[in-house]
């Protein structure tokens, strides 16, 4: 008697659990044509700059802004590359940037709606990294990605940065 009421209750575990999963995945789930890709670069007038309804990180304003070049000795550009801008503070990522339609030079501009961080701390110190990713996917690095970045620290609402993209590691 014992492992029939056993089975009953593995039995009724399975049936609950498969019952269940739909209705969590109708809570949870996104079709996969609604997901947002990375937040696009932002590319405002200076009088609109810092007027978009603030973020959920509490912040509202311009993160950092400035232009990408390319450097003369780089060649053609992949056809399926996306540009990434990445500002860094030293806790991690502050706000990402992604556009995968970059035509050169570039002028971006970073702010509450590129923000990856709750209680964002304008107060910190920032670096800038850029990337064009050859594949499209932030994730994977190849050595014929184009990179670049701005040297030393830079405080929130930097403008007018000019990063240089070249062949290469990051770095």
């Amino acid at each position: 008697m014992f492992a029939l009421y056993g089975a009953r209750k593995t039995a009724a575990f399975f049936i609950i659990l498969a019952l269940m999963a739909p209705a969590c995945q109708d809570h949870h789930y996104i079709a996969y044509d609604k997901v947002k890709e990375h937040p696009k670069i932002e590319k405002l007038p200076p009088a609109q700059r810092g007027r978009l309804p603030g973020s959920q990180s509490g912040f509202s304003g311009t993160i950092i802004a400035g232009t990408v070049k390319l450097d003369p000795s780089v060649g053609e550009l992949p056809k399926q590359a996306t540009l990434f801008v990445i500002a860094r503070s030293s806790k991690g990522v502050v706000a990402v940037g992604a556009d995968p339609a970059a035509k050169f030079p570039y002028t971006f501009l970073l702010n509450e709606v590129n923000v990856m961080m709750d209680n964002l701390n304008p107060k910190v110190k920032l670096t800038l990294d850029v990337r064009l990713d050859g594949d499209g996917d932030a994730m994977t690095k190849d050595p014929s990605d184009l990179y670049g970045s701005v040297k030393g620290e830079l405080d929130f609402g930097a403008e007018g940065l000019v990063v240089i993209l070249k062949r290469g590691s990051a770095g």
